[in-house]
């Protein structure tokens, strides 16, 4: 809940995300993603900070990256999405005092330097250079903050690496696949995801998935074989 008058959000039993520029919003991230749809570039590092202006002193508190989900691992990074989560209580949470995290890449999210302690969940994906943050408090926590802040050590994401397709592809004719070769018909030269032929898209609208899919006269043949038709992450 957002406080308009004094500036401040209580998460009681709730999440929110930050800086996901995904077209869908309301899509789940899973542990097979090999992408993000944030607007961060964390693979250098961050630093998350808030006030604590309030707790009901009960339930959790959890953070995620790339994760808009409740389970840890649904995320292109596993399990250390989750790169905090603790109970909300005065040690950890104390009124009137500063909330920060800091991510060192290449450490572990939860205990730094030591990789093997029992306790450790991971590093994240360095890889990953367009991220968004999560945050969630359990159905028995509550908690109030203002001045969120994310720091991140690298530049900005370059535009090009949000993954935000085009809502809908309109195809004014029938694809006829007898004018194409079973080499061409798996390129942008034949039909790219934009719905039309192209020399430069390096999507291409039909991607081959496995098994023996040929062009023939009367069309397409699939002899144990599959494809996909406009996959943007094929």
């Amino acid at each position: 809940m957002l406080d308009s008058d004094a500036g401040t959000l209580t998460l009681a039993g709730a999440r929110f995300s930050v800086g996901n520029a995904a077209e869908d919003l309301l899509r789940q991230t899973t542990e097979s993603d090999t992408f993000s749809t944030g607007i961060y570039n964390i693979s250098e590092g961050f630093t998350l900070s808030f006030d604590v202006i309030a707790h009901n002193g009960a339930g959790s508190l959890s953070l995620y990256v790339d994760n808009n989900t409740t389970g840890q691992a649904n995320s292109v990074h596993g399990a250390p999405s989750k790169f905090y989560g603790k109970d909300i209580n005065e040690d950890n949470n104390p009124v009137g005092q500063t909330f920060t995290y800091t991510y060192v890449p290449g450490q572990d999210v939860v205990t730094g330097t030591d990789l093997t302690h029992i306790d450790a969940r991971g590093v994240l994906d360095t890889s990953i250079t367009n991220s968004f943050f999560q945050f969630r408090t359990d159905s028995a926590g509550s908690i109030t903050i203002d001045n969120l802040k994310i720091d991140t050590v690298a530049t900005a994401v370059d535009p090009s690496d949000n993954f935000i397709p085009p809502s809908k592809i309109v195809f004014e004719d029938t694809v006829d696949f007898t004018t194409a070769t079973t080499e061409s018909l798996f390129s942008p030269a034949f039909l790219s995801t934009s719905g039309a032929a192209s020399e430069t898209d390096d999507l291409a609208l039909f991607v081959r998935t496995g098994g023996n899919v040929a062009v023939v006269d009367t069309g397409i043949e699939l002899n144990g074989g599959r494809f996909t038709m406009g996959n943007y992450l094929p």
